[in-house]
Order: C-alpha cells, then sequence, then structure tokens
C-alpha cells in the first residue's frame, strides 16, 4: 500500500511519475522474491526431457505471483 504523507500545493500527492516510482518500490520485495522462484524452478527437478504435471503447477503458481507482482507496481489489479 502507498500512502501519501506530503501534499503539494494542489493537494495532490506528486507527479504521475512519482506516484509510479512509489507503487514499483513498494512492491520491489514482491517483485524479486517471484523472480528468484521463477528462476530456482527454471529447470525440471525429475530431470526428464518433458516436465511432469506438478513442475507445471510449480512453474504456473510462480508465474501467478509474478503477475499480481507486476500488476501491483503498475498500479493495477491482477487478473
Amino acid at each position: 500500500v502507498v500512502t501519501c504523507d506530503k501534499r503539494n500545493a494542489d493537494g495532490d500527492c506528486g507527479s504521475d511519475e512519482q506516484r509510479a516510482n512509489a507503487r514499483l518500490i513498494s512492491s520491489a520485495p514482491d517483485l524479486l522474491a517471484a523472480l528468484k522462484a521463477i528462476n530456482r524452478n527454471a529447470g525440471y527437478e525429475s530431470g526428464a526431457a518433458e516436465p511432469t504435471l506438478r513442475e507445471l503447477r510449480v512453474h504456473v503458481a510462480h508465474l501467478d505471483t509474478a503477475r499480481a507482482a507486476i500488476a501491483s507496481a503498475e498500479g493495477i489489479a491482477a487478473r
């Protein structure tokens, strides 16, 4: 959650760019965690040429986490 402690003369919390930067900064831990999880699970644990169903589910879960973090950084609702 991004909050505004100081408002400018117009009663605004800053420019669009400043608000976007604040959203990005506040979502950075989630973005980093999602990227680390995707990177950690980039290879298939089973070593097979094709992933197992469980491995696919793990990848989808990490991608969903990454999508939610991206949506948070962009200030939009996750789908």
